[in-house]
């Protein structure tokens, strides 16, 4: 049953990936996004040989059409061999065009290849659709290339979105006043739980983070965060570091 999961998991990788592509010059850039996100548990010891796979399948990834690609890797407050793998989606009328593709026996050879090597390194695997929501996000420079990102997961009461984003609101608004290179919040869609929100904040490096937490607690404790406390049902914290040589955007036009 678990093979069978990961094995799920790879081929929704693969569909995201046949479908990914960069968001087009005549996009607003207030626009909601749709991101792909797939988390990778790796079998302890294997992490660099999952690496080396990722880096010598990306003219494949590239041929099948995604155009850009973030990887991360937990940081050492967690397990080492989990990963994070994030790429733009396309059009989604594309996808209803090529439902064959979908066909394990339709694959190419080099794409089973792929979905083979992974299902024999990862442990677990999860992936879902995030829609990114622009009026909360703190946009980073266009040629920012982060280095740490602070995960936090939070999940929410059914039914209570209007009340969480008046909350979230004034958290975005207190750490924009911190010197952090930018901020994502997205919601989770298909292949999520859709009562779940999660918020990236970039920075360079351990101690500009943790000179931001620290600032960003402050600023916490003297705001009327009570209607947010009440809505949240949970929250899940995590770091995960860039790994620039497994990464790569869209040429410029």
């Amino acid at each position: 049953m678990r093979k069978f999961a990961i094995l799920l998991v790879c081929f929704s990788l693969v569909f995201c990936f046949l479908f990914s592509s960069s968001a087009t010059a005549s996009d607003e850039e207030t626009s909601q996004q749709l991101l792909s996100f797939t988390y990778f548990q790796v079998k302890p010891g294997m992490g660099l040989e999952f690496e080396e796979l990722i880096k010598n399948k990306t003219p494949l990834f590239k041929e099948m059409g995604m155009t850009e690609m973030d990887v991360f890797k937990i940081s050492n407050f967690g397990m080492w061999e989990k990963y994070l793998v994030i790429s733009p989606l396309g059009d989604p009328a594309a996808l209803d065009a090529d439902l064959s593709k979908q066909r394990s026996d339709m694959m190419p050879v080099s794409v089973v290849s792929l979905i083979s090597g992974m299902s024999r390194m990862v442990v677990s695997a999860r992936s879902f659709v995030l829609i990114t929501m622009p009026d909360l996000n703190i946009p980073a420079a266009d040629d920012y290339e982060g280095k740490l990102v602070s995960s936090v997961t939070i999940g929410t009461a059914v039914g209570s979105d209007e009340e969480f984003k008046k909350g979230i609101k004034k958290v975005i608004d207190l750490i924009g006043k911190t010197d952090l290179k930018g901020v994502l919040v997205g919601r989770v869609s298909l292949g999520g739980d859709v009562d779940e929100y999660i918020l990236y904040a970039l920075y360079d490096s351990f101690k500009e983070m943790l000179n931001n937490e620290t600032a960003i607690q402050k600023e916490l404790a003297a705001a009327d965060l009570k209607s947010l406390d009440k809505v949240t049902k949970y929250r899940k914290t995590e770091v995960f570091l860039r790994i620039p040589e497994l990464c790569y955007k869209a040429a410029a036009e």
